[in-house]
């Protein structure tokens, strides 16, 4: 650190050991105790020294205001010269704003502190420009080291008055930050694990939610209501079997003259014919029929004729067998599967309704919904109780570390060995 260096090193201090156990929340007010005691009477004590000390700094900024305005007192080559002003200019530059710094009103620990900081700064201005700039400005330069020192003389006398209390006072500093942290964490945690409380509460909630909503889907599911609609299904069955049997017969009889039908539309669309709903028979013939229509003897009479006639002419062979297949037909047969097939769509259509009253399907939608939505609420709660318990133990590690700093800060203040009772 150049001519300054000296002034800097470090200093021991040995006392008999002592032993503190002390419980945390007694920290505080202990260290405020401790805090005043240093504290006590320190100005008063080291105000001789602290004194002298605007003068010395007034001299040091007096002999760089001497170096900033001085003329260089040797001839050098012009290159050399702009190295030396140069260096000159940084040295002045850098160390008034270091000056400018110095509140000589303050009290003693944070005098001291100051002058350790400036003092260490000006050792390092030197030892960099301090040199080159000698080369043209000896005299000067001579000047500020020189007072320089004189004020580094009263920074020794005055850290001598206080220098253990401030080393204290500092290590008091440290633990005061260090209580700050470990109560922010302690306080975090502490909210944190009322948070994971909770999101465990509400997640013990949602599991019983959950086991209501399973318990209700299982009894609707083995409820009368859902047994009947079951039996209700299964009729609707039989009797769909036995429409389609029906709906069967018929088109065995009436759909093989559906070729035919569509013959005698032409006709009467030609004026050739006459006939009612011949068109409806020529496109669904028993689905006609088995709606109610009456018209179908007439009709059949009416195509016999018109094939015996000509006026609806089939293919070679299919005439005779369209109108065997005519005559073959029994109308009061027709007549019970028409009748058949309504009573068996009257109870469809009652069956229906009942069925659409029994259904359980939209309660039981609704039921999955829930318990869906539960289950999404409960995945999201627990990934909140274990993203939450990580954090709470990284932040207990994080304070575990900070208690050993406290109590080794602690141990090193009471120069013994500090234990701290959570």
């Amino acid at each position: 650190m150049g001519f300054l260096g000296g002034l800097f090193k470090g200093k021991s201090d040995k006392a008999e050991a002592s032993i503190l156990n002390i419980e945390y929340k007694e920290l505080p007010g202990w260290i405020n105790a401790k805090k005043e005691e240093l504290e006590s009477g320190l100005d008063e004590s080291a105000r001789p020294v602290i004194s002298t000390v605007p003068e010395k700094v007034d001299a040091v900024r007096t002999a760089l205001d001497s170096l900033e305005k001085a003329n260089m007192h040797r001839e050098v080559h012009p290159r050399i010269k702009s190295v030396v002003a140069g260096s000159r200019e940084n040295y002045v530059k850098k160390a008034k704003r270091i000056f400018e710094s110095i509140d000589t009103d303050r009290n003693a620990i944070d005098l001291t502190a100051d002058l350790d900081k400036t003092l260490k700064g000006m050792a390092s201005i030197d030892l960099r420009y301090g040199e080159r700039a000698k080369f043209g400005f000896e005299k000067e330069l001579s000047a500020v080291r020189k007072n320089l020192t004189e004020l580094a003389v009263v920074f020794e006398s005055l850290n001598c008055a206080i220098g253990e209390r401030r080393e204290r006072l500092g290590i008091i500093a440290e633990i005061e930050a260090l209580l700050k942290k470990i109560d922010g964490e302690r306080k975090a945690i502490e909210a944190m694990t009322k948070r994971e409380g909770d999101e465990a509460r509400l997640s013990k909630e949602d599991e019983a939610e959950l086991a209501s909503k399973d318990s209700a889907i299982a009894s609707l599911k083995s409820s009368e209501r859902a047994q009947r609609f079951e039996k209700v299904k299964k009729q609707l069955g039989i009797l769909a079997s036995k429409k389609q049997e029906i709906d069967n017969q018929v088109l065995n009889t009436l759909g093989p003259l559906k070729r035919a039908f569509k013959k005698y539309v032409k006709a009467v669309e030609e004026g050739k014919a006459n006939g009612f709903n011949v068109s409806k028979y020529s496109e669904d013939p028993s689905g006609t029929y088995l709606k109610g229509d009456n018209t179908l003897p007439d009709l059949l009479a009416k195509l016999q004729k018109a094939i015996q006639s000509g006026i609806v002419s089939l293919d070679e062979g299919e005439d005779e067998k369209t109108l065997k297949k005519i005559r073959g037909i029994t109308f009061s047969n027709l007549e019970t599967l028409r009748q058949e097939h309504m009573e068996v769509c009257r109870q469809m259509r009652k069956l229906e309704v009942e069925a659409a009253e029994l259904d359980i399907g939209k309660d039981l939608e609704k039921l999955e919904s829930e318990k869906g939505s539960i289950i999404d609420k409960l995945g999201g709660e627990k990934e909140n109780v274990v993203r939450m318990g990580g954090e709470i133990r990284s932040r207990r590690q994080t304070m575990g570390e900070q208690e050993k700093k406290l109590a080794e800060l602690l141990s090193k203040f009471i120069k013994g060995r500090c234990e701290v009772i959570s």
